[in-house]
């Protein structure tokens, strides 16, 4: 049933910290143009981000990836408005199955619950990248489908980039490859507005505590060494 298709499932779907586990197909399909290969592509949500640091630490695993833009890691969902990011895995690994960590922006406080936010994802989308538009054209004649094509930019580079800089990755949607994704939701936690008062009341008195510790501290008398005390220790 899978043979030629990539399931992916969501691993730690409660909290911040999810990953999508993804599985390739036993049998790899076959590009349409030698200088053509598969990529995969995701849209995030504004409730989700990656983290483009812990990315380029996996890129020697996962290969070179592409954001949309560069997310800011602490702005509440809140503050993005709706704000999407996407991203593409231009080399994703063909063998055995690996994991992409993601991470997911705090939500707005309630009052009344639900105490958790359900966002799903989208499927992934299975992409035909190819390095020359050359091959891009080629790949399309052969195909003999009139498919949607746009551009990526440079490899490890952010998509956002000047629009007038020549597009070295073209892809296209790799029809023939199938995502089974049954069910990609995340549940957030959502905070509790009446916690605020006495999360601030605590918050507050260790701040005082810590304070008058400080201050008793830097009162306390220091211990000052008599002179017969000073020669026995040069002695």
């Amino acid at each position: 049933m899978y043979s030629d298709t990539w399931r992916v499932q969501v691993v730690h779907a409660k909290g911040f910290h999810p990953s999508l586990e993804f599985t390739p197909p036993a049998s790899p399909s076959t590009p349409p143009h030698p200088q053509c290969g598969l990529a995969l592509s995701l849209s995030l949500p504004p409730s989700v981000f990656p983290d483009p640091y812990q990315l380029y630490g996996l890129v020697p695993t996962l290969g070179e990836m592409v954001v949309s833009e560069e997310p800011d890691l602490e702005k509440p969902v809140s503050q993005v408005g709706n704000q999407s990011l996407s991203l593409a895995l231009l080399h994703p690994p063909s063998r055995g199955v690996w994991t992409l960590p993601l991470h997911t922006r705090y939500q707005t406080p309630r009052e009344l619950g639900p105490w958790t936010e359900l966002i799903t994802l989208p499927p992934p989308r299975v992409l035909w990248r190819c390095t020359e538009p050359l091959a891009w054209h080629t790949a399309l004649s052969k195909d003999g489908e009139d498919r949607a094509a746009w551009s990526l930019p440079r490899p490890g580079s952010i998509m956002a980039s000047d629009p007038s800089d020549p597009p070295s990755i073209w892809v296209y949607e790799a029809k023939e490859v199938k995502v089974h994704a049954p069910s990609l939701d995340l549940s957030i936690p959502v905070g509790d507005l009446n916690d605020a008062s006495w999360v601030a009341w605590i918050t507050g008195l260790l701040c005082t505590l810590g304070a008058f510790y400080i201050l008793f501290l830097a009162l306390l008398p220091r211990q000052s060494s008599s002179p017969s005390e000073k020669q026995a220790k040069v002695h």
